[in-house]
């Protein structure tokens, strides 16, 4: 897949055509309020990043404010990112919208925050009229500034403390902020409707009145609600299988699962490695849509010789690895002819 990326080179617009590794599908869009992915929709000029188009479909492009964002190429898993950098580094997101719960691949290029800054805060030119359902960060620290923690907030898959650990305050410490890590914040319930209907603007980089930070950020994606578990597990599975990132998620579904007959009596199934998978289910029925459980396997191919000849069989195969299953693969079918029948292909 290949996709036209703008690239700012010393003041001057170059129009570069650079290549990105094919990408699944985003497989949860019910109840998404906005998608920006760093290797679609950046446009700029000489002064760095000035729009970042939404894929959500519902028109939330962010525009940049103040400061200085860049496009980098080749941050993660040959993918690119957003930098923001320098005191004062926003974007406007248009329209009116809501992020109860926020995904976001991230990193910080220092140690600790160095500002208070929102990956994707409410916005508001009014000091303490939307700090409630939404987050800032400490600055100094690797935590969330406490006067509006989240409800909720997970790491690569792993639920996160809502202490304040090592900080004097605040609370889910994050640690470890320099490398690449998809972040799940689910903001706390304390905007009422009133609140929420007369502020419902964005900022990325800010939250507010209040300051920002410099970060590197490769995709958010925004749900107006709080998803279930198991689309929690489909976001994390696409993420970490796009990025590369080790994480607890279940991998995505194996894709271009194929079905032929390699020997007579034998149906033979193939299909492509699923990122982070150390399993396979294979899946089997005489009936499409009813597959039941066949065997495991450890590799990317399966032959099913325990087949009545003549019998038309349906087949889907799934990926495991610690954290769970993956949802079934496409689902395909095949006949292994009985002896002394011919198939003649036209």
């Amino acid at each position: 897949m290949r996709r036209l990326i703008l690239v700012i080179i010393s003041s001057a617009i170059c129009l570069v055509l650079y290549s990105f590794p094919a990408q699944a599908a985003l497989p949860v869009t019910n109840a998404l309020a906005c998608w920006y992915d760093a290797s679609l929709g950046v446009t700029g000029d000489g002064s760095g990043v000035t729009a970042w188009a939404d894929q959500s479909g519902n028109g939330h492009t962010a525009t940049r404010a103040s400061g200085t964002a860049t496009l980098a190429l080749n941050q993660i898993n040959s993918l690119p990112a957003v930098q923001l950098r320098g005191g004062g580094t926003w974007f406007n997101c248009a329209g009116g919208m809501f992020t109860k719960e926020q995904y976001l691949v991230v990193r910080s290029p220092n140690t600790n925050w160095n500002g208070s800054g929102s990956f994707l805060g409410r916005a508001s030119p009014d000091f303490l009229t939307v700090r409630a359902s939404s987050y800032n960060f400490y600055s100094g620290y690797t935590g969330f500034w406490d006067d509006q923690l989240p409800s909720a907030v997970s790491k690569n898959g792993t639920v996160v403390s809502s202490s304040k650990g090592t900080m004097d305050r605040g609370g889910f410490e994050l640690v470890t902020i320099t490398n690449y890590m998809i972040l799940k914040i689910i903001v706390n319930a304390n905007a009422d409707a009133a609140n929420l209907a007369a502020y419902p603007y964005y900022n990325i980089g800010k939250n507010e009145t209040l300051g920002t930070m410099d970060f590197d950020v490769a995709e958010i994606i925004g749900y107006t609600n709080t998803l279930s578990s198991a689309d929690e597990k489909q976001i994390g599975a696409y993420l970490v299988a796009k990025y590369h990132i080790a994480a607890a998620y279940p991998p995505l579904p194996p894709v271009g699962l194929t079905a032929s007959i390699p020997t007579t009596g034998v149906i033979g199934l193939n299909w492509t490695d699923a990122f982070g998978a150390t399993g396979y289910r294979v899946k089997r029925s005489t009936a499409s849509g009813a597959e039941t459980f066949l065997a495991t396997t450890s590799t990317t191919n399966f032959n099913d010789s325990a087949i009545v000849m003549g019998t038309r069989y349906y087949y889907v195969v799934t990926a495991t690895n610690n954290y769970g299953e993956s949802a079934n693969s496409l689902e395909v079918s095949d006949i292994a002819p009985p002896p002394g029948m011919f198939i003649v292909l036209r």
